[in-house]
């Protein structure tokens, strides 16, 4: 019986994973996109979980959840929604035990938040969230998540709106913990183009963070807070301009309190193509007057295996909260003339991104597989005695994308019991106890 028992609870205890497919994705020719729409989160227990838009149509919303590394997929979450009014730039955030995900709009002038907390299966709270301040011509909205306050309850969320208008970009932020009751106040507004990345910066349990905003079209590196609204804390951040040979790619991703990374992919002539990664801190935010200050860099892929354009496709996945073990998983050719010979591939750093290990090859090449919008969850965990970790991608094939997944686990041995080392019986300690003085003092007759 014993023996049955301790079988059941290492089944219980270990990760398994592999790779497998999450659903379909847009059908890729009619609004490219959303083909940009996937994203992938990971709690702190190692739940997993992914967002995507099916197409264009209402209710088109998908969030897909799993507990046990994908064996079993929790695929019954839609999120209504108007129809075309839905946008492919959401996101899932997850903090802890809890993830948020944006369901972009559901109605003209409302966008939804969804919260899944504990058991990822179940949709534990959905928010109506008004769009304050408001006007103008519809565009696609694009949202940024972050939580602040004491408690770490209260939620940050930046919006996009309009586009090329003035106040084209928003900043509301909650009072308290999200239900239907939850009251929202905007604070700032912004001239903001379409695009971009929006990165959740966190720290302190909670009590200070906010929105780092990368928008490409306007070079602009800028800052989002409760307390301030719109920070620019960098022009030309990372000199890209449409059309040219310079930056075409870049993901960005917290790594400890205002401490981050940014892998980018940038060449000066066609064909040579270098991926980079870059530590970097925000410093100074506040009132317009925050600053972004550039601490090291290192190539991490050269031109031969770096296809031209959108197309390596960076992403971070910090380990835990401390900063130090981080992945950078992209897209590696054996034949950048060749789509399929794509292979997903990752290199790790010990020490922060300041210098990294050899490339590891994760998912290899699939002939008539053009992979290509690379994911990963920004955080991963440790679940047990295994550290997880996970990808996601597109597949183009046929007339649809299809949303694959890879995740797997590194087994991390227990840590054994600590012994006592040095000496415990001095022979200064010895010595009284057994001299010869004091042997003939008991011993004498």
């Amino acid at each position: 019986m014993k023996k049955w028992l301790i079988i059941l609870v290492l089944l219980a205890a270990s990760a398994q994973g592999g790779e497998f497919k999450v659903g379909d994705s847009v059908h890729h020719s009619s609004f490219a996109q959303y083909r940009y729409a996937p994203h992938m989160s990971m709690t702190s227990s190692g739940g997993v979980i992914w967002v995507y838009c099916v197409d264009k149509t209402t209710d088109s919303m998908r969030v897909y959840t799993t507990l046990d590394m994908g064996t079993t997929l929790d695929t019954t979450n839609t999120f209504p929604s108007s129809g075309s009014l839905i946008s492919p730039y959401t996101g899932a955030y997850s903090y802890g035990e809890s993830t948020f995900v944006s369901t972009a709009r559901a109605s003209a002038d409302y966008f939804s938040i969804a919260k899944f907390s504990g058991a990822l299966y179940t949709r534990t709270l959905v928010d109506t969230v008004a769009y304050t301040g408001y006007s103008g011509p519809a565009g696609t909205p694009v949202f940024g998540f972050s939580l602040y306050g004491a408690s770490g309850g209260q939620m940050l969320v930046a919006h996009r709106e309009e586009t090329g208008t003035t106040d084209s970009m928003r900043v509301n932020y909650s009072s308290g913990a999200l239900s239907q009751t939850t009251s929202w106040t905007s604070s700032d507004s912004s001239d903001a183009a379409m695009g971009g990345q929006y990165v959740d910066f966190y720290w302190n349990g909670g009590t200070y963070g906010g929105i780092l905003a990368y928008v490409f079209s306007e070079n602009d590196l800028d800052w989002i807070d409760v307390a301030n609204g719109f920070d620019t804390l960098s022009t030309a951040f990372l000199s890209y301009s449409p059309g040219s040979f310079q930056t075409t790619y870049w993901n960005f991703v917290q790594k400890k309190d205002s401490f981050g990374l940014v892998a980018f992919q940038q060449s000066a002539t066609a064909g040579t193509d270098n991926l980079y990664s870059m530590n970097f801190k925000v410093s100074g935010v506040g009132g317009g007057s925050g600053t972004v200050v550039r601490i090291d860099s290192a190539l991490i892929e050269s031109h031969a295996g770096i296809a031209s354009g959108f197309s390596c496709n960076p992403y971070y996945s910090v380990v835990g909260t401390n900063g130090d073990t981080v992945r950078l998983y992209y897209l590696y050719w054996a034949d950048t003339t060749n789509a399929d010979s794509a292979d997903i591939v990752y290199k790790q750093s010990t020490d922060g991104g300041v210098t990294w290990g050899s490339r590891t090859t994760y998912v290899a090449a699939v002939n008539t597989r053009q992979r290509w919008a690379l994911h990963a969850p920004p955080r991963i965990y440790k679940r047990g005695n295994y550290l997880l970790h996970g990808v996601s991608w597109l597949d183009s094939v046929a007339t649809r994308d299809t949303l694959w997944t890879y995740l797997d686990s590194t087994y991390i041995p227990p840590s054994g019991p600590t012994f006592l080392t040095g000496v415990h019986h001095s022979k200064a300690g010895m010595m009284p106890a057994h001299s010869k003085s004091y042997i003939g003092t008991m011993h004498r007759k």
